[in-house]
């Protein structure tokens, strides 16, 4: 009669976790800021209730319409125009 050997138990292997590349860090961070951004804009909301100035300040930044800048140069005939208009 032969004798079977006992298998080994193989241990889980516990997956570690990659870090990420650079180009996925913004990718990330957009999808995690999307799933919290409700929770995150209640809590800015409740502190600045709560009197918090910092959370105030930065809840009225964020409120405020975003201006767009030219980015246009002004060309050489434009400044010449002003210069003789002054």
């Amino acid at each position: 009669m032969v004798r079977a050997k006992p298998r080994k138990k193989i241990e889980a292997v516990e997956e570690v976790e990659k870090p990420l590349q650079p180009r996925q860090c913004q990718r990330y961070l957009q999808r995690t800021l999307a799933k919290e951004f409700r929770s995150i804009v209640q809590g800015f909301v409740s502190e600045a209730r709560n009197g918090g100035c910092a959370h105030m300040k930065l809840a009225a930044e964020l409120l405020e319409p975003a201006t767009k800048t030219s980015t246009r140069k002004k060309g050489t005939a434009q400044r010449l125009l002003e210069k003789l208009g002054e």
